[in-house]
């Protein structure tokens, strides 16, 4: 059987389990905290979006998706990559109103450019970001075409952790972490490579 879809995955990890004691909105968390583990572990290609922030008030809201930053350019006159500062730092530094934008630092849902380029100005924010979950009504993903498999393993270390089988959680869960681990070599050596990384169907 392919493992294509939500309901796919689904029925894969309870057939594999070997039981009938585990209910549907169970697999569900099964899946949505093996997804969770994926982005906390992985940084791949699929996982990569750019997006124009507006400044306003010397400041941009970061991406309500946003994971990990690459990197974070003024679309100035001169365009410029800019360099982060803890933000004692970036206080100290940010003492010229006319400066052209070098630095920017993080305070609770914003970034803090440095200078003032005046509202309206554009940075173009190159990030990692999450995507929506696997769901019933979204019944695919970039990971799931990917590799089924993590989503079956991960499933099977969630669910056998439930039910307190510790054994059986490990050995999945290793299963789990090999197969996030063989996701990153590849989109690492693609990147060393100046290629991407491709997604099949399995």
């Amino acid at each position: 059987m392919a493992l294509n879809t939500y309901n796919d995955i689904k029925a894969a990890i309870t057939q594999w389990a070997e039981r009938s004691d585990i209910s549907s909105g169970l697999v569900d968390q099964f899946i949505y905290m093996t997804e969770a583990d994926a982005y906390q572990q992985l940084r791949v290609p699929a996982m990569e979006f750019q997006a124009l922030l507006t400044l306003e008030q010397g400041r941009v809201v970061i991406p309500f998706d946003f994971l990990e930053l690459r990197r974070l350019t003024w679309e100035g006159t001169n365009e410029t990559v800019l360099q982060y500062l803890p933000w004692d730092q970036f206080v100290a530094v940010n003492t010229d109103p006319s400066a052209t934008p070098m630095y920017f630092s993080r305070q609770g849902a914003n970034w803090f450019i440095s200078g003032d380029p005046g509202d309206g100005q554009q940075l173009l924010c190159h990030y990692y970001r999450y995507f929506d979950p696997l769901t019933s009504t979204n019944t695919t993903t970039w990971l799931l075409s990917m590799s089924p498999q993590a989503y079956l393993f991960g499933g099977l270390k969630y669910l056998y952790e439930y039910v307190m089988d510790q054994d059986r959680a490990a050995y999945w869960g290793n299963k789990f972490d090999k197969e996030l681990n063989k996701l990153q070599a590849i989109a690492d050596l693609a990147e060393h490579r100046g290629s991407s990384l491709s997604v099949k169907s399995i």
